[in-house]
């Protein structure tokens, strides 16, 4: 199920006026138009919650979208490139991210994966960190 996901499972209309922090750093401020900051833990949350709302109500798919939006603007707070150097880049951060998704939701549904992209900018590998079994990356 789906692409660029990130911006229906924590949508701008829903969220930026009250929570700029769950938006991209860039140049020192919160964008409207980029990706999400994903070292954000209440980020995590909304994201975990809508993710199992959606499997729970379409429960015929055997994978489910945590992707990227469609753009070259990922987060640079100091959180998210702590993340980045530890883990070997942009790509690094979207799976430790997706990692906990999966997690998150492996429980209640154990057959199902979640997928995300290697795509632009995180289709580097990244190194220190590997997805989890029910975690499917599709080659962009």
């Amino acid at each position: 199920w789906g692409a660029h996901t990130l911006s229906e499972l924590l949508p701008v209309s829903d969220y930026y006026d009250k929570h700029p922090e769950f938006f991209s750093m860039r140049d020192g401020k919160r964008i409207k138009d980029g990706q999400l900051c994903l070292s954000n833990k209440q980020v995590l949350a909304i994201v975990i919650s809508h993710l199992r709302e959606f499997m729970r109500n379409h429960r015929d798919f055997w994978a489910y979208s945590v992707t990227q939006n469609d753009n070259q603007l990922p987060c640079e707070c100091s959180k998210c490139r702590a993340i980045e150097n530890k883990y070997g880049g942009h790509s690094g951060l979207m799976i430790w991210f997706v990692n906990q998704v999966a997690d998150a939701v492996k429980d209640e549904f154990p057959d199902k994966y979640v997928a995300t992209f290697a795509y632009q900018y995180t289709r580097k590998a990244p190194t220190g960190i590997v997805p989890r079994k029910n975690v499917v990356i599709r080659l962009c």
